[in-house]
């Protein structure tokens, strides 16, 4: 007698899912596994997590033209002056998160402006 996979016609839906089935379940069998691995320790990742979103904002231009993302974060270096440095990391069209090193410059880059780059506002929020 034949198995039940090949009573099954091939091409068929059911034929189909039980091949992508047997291929799960091979590459489930095929990860190596042990059970003498260390524990994730998700309290010490959330501390790091919560130590690197730290004096972070998100900053958007507003502006329909297209512009270097590079000449922007260069006037805002410059325009900030920052005494630890700061990091730029574009998200989306006009939306850039920015990490400060310090508080007293994130604290003074928040609270002053209005901020402007090639005559568009730059918004600032936490």
């Amino acid at each position: 007698m034949g198995s039940p996979k090949s009573a099954k016609p091939k091409g068929s839906a059911a034929s189909q899912e039980d091949e992508t089935k047997d291929d799960i379940e091979s590459l489930l069998e095929s990860l190596d596994l042990r059970k003498d691995e260390e524990d994730v320790e998700l309290e010490e990742d959330l501390q790091e997590l919560e130590a690197d979103a730290r004096w972070l904002a998100l900053a958007r231009v507003h502006t329909e033209k297209v512009f270097s993302h590079s000449a922007l974060f260069g006037s805002m270096r410059s325009a900030w002056n920052c005494v630890k440095g700061v990091d730029f990391r574009a998200m989306k069209d006009n939306l850039f998160s920015v990490q400060f090193k310090c508080l007293a410059d994130w604290e003074r880059v928040m609270e002053e402006g209005p901020w402007i780059f090639r005559g568009c506002l730059v918004l600032l929020a936490e």
